[in-house]
């Protein structure tokens, strides 16, 4: 059995030389039995009151913070920033290079009180969230020159002064900025506003109602999906729904529509181009109270000398 003077000292004597209270050259002439003592010294009368000493501070900080109304002091803080300014130039900062307002729809972005000038937006439907009409849109201020048609440029109900812009490029589907395919609903300012601003628009499946005739086409890229159809619900004497002038800078390209222009005097769609024209998987419903004739010309191709293809489209009365 290990008594106390057979016992290792070593790590005993290595800690106490650590604490560094006693000089190395004693304590390595320091019998067990001595370190011992002085280390159960150290603890009683250093140690031990450290210890009380730190908890009563964290005591007494603790105290503090209870007893202090911190919320008074942010608001009092908020105050002064608001006076001075500051808190709206971090708001600013923050809403025109840092973040992406999200809204559900363009009816909860209209109504937002927390847009300014030069705030981007984004949405996740038109009418409802997933609709297909989800888009990206700058809140500025409104100008002399500004049509707020509800379609592209929407005014805010918070400030009266500024709008949000659709962020427009050279395409578009027609969901975004409003049309609904249900058969129903008139979605003809939309479309045309698509048609007149846009170079390449796409359409989802459904029926659209487009009562507008002669619309000038600005778009040479319409496609469509499943026969998307386009309906005129209205009889009218003008000539076609749609007509592409030849001053398009590119080639016309139509897919996969359905154009069903019964009520109108000539039919669908005019084509005055001097470049290459594609019409290819389209119907044609109409009937020309012009000619008397049914179909055929729905479709009318006026092309200064380049190819022009017609693949797999039909042509109805």
């Amino acid at each position: 059995m290990n008594t106390i003077e057979t016992l290792d000292s070593s790590p005993f004597r290595h800690l106490i030389m650590t604490i560094g209270e006693l000089p190395a050259s004693y304590v390595e002439s320091m019998t067990y039995y001595e370190m011992l003592a002085w280390l159960c010294n150290y603890v009683q009368t250093k140690v031990i009151p450290a210890v009380n000493n730190n908890a009563e501070a964290v005591k007494e900080i603790q105290q503090w913070i209870e007893t202090l109304d911190l919320q008074d002091e942010v608001d009092h803080k908020l105050d002064e920033m608001a006076e001075s300014g500051e808190l709206a130039a971090i708001i600013a900062e923050y809403l025109n290079a840092k973040a992406v307002m999200s809204f559900n729809t363009v009816t909860e972005m209209k109504a937002a009180d927390n847009l300014i000038e030069g705030s981007l937006v984004e949405t996740f439907g038109f009418y409802n969230v997933g609709d297909g009409g989800g888009a990206k849109y700058r809140v500025r201020t409104v100008t002399n020159d500004d049509t707020v048609d509800e379609i592209h440029l929407f005014a805010l109900s918070s400030d009266p002064t500024l709008v949000a812009e659709l962020n427009e490029g050279t395409s578009i589907n027609v969901l975004q900025l409003g049309a609904v395919a249900d058969n129903e609903t008139d979605s003809t300012d939309a479309i045309d506003y698509a048609l007149q601003n846009f170079e390449t628009v796409t359409f989802p499946q459904g029926t659209f109602i487009c009562n507008s005739t002669n619309v000038q086409c600005a778009a040479s890229k319409i496609y469509g999906t499943n026969l998307t159809e386009i309906k005129a619900s209205v009889a009218d004497e003008a000539s076609y729904m749609w007509v592409f002038p030849n001053t398009l800078s590119s080639n016309v390209e139509i897919k996969n529509m359905k154009f069903n222009s019964n009520l109108l005097r000539r039919g669908c769609v005019n084509i005055s181009a001097h470049k290459m024209c594609n019409i290819e998987n389209c119907e044609f419903t109409g009937y020309s109270l012009e000619s008397g004739h049914y179909g055929t010309d729905s479709l009318i191709i006026f092309n200064g000398g380049d190819l022009v293809y017609v693949n797999d489209c039909y042509f109805h009365d």
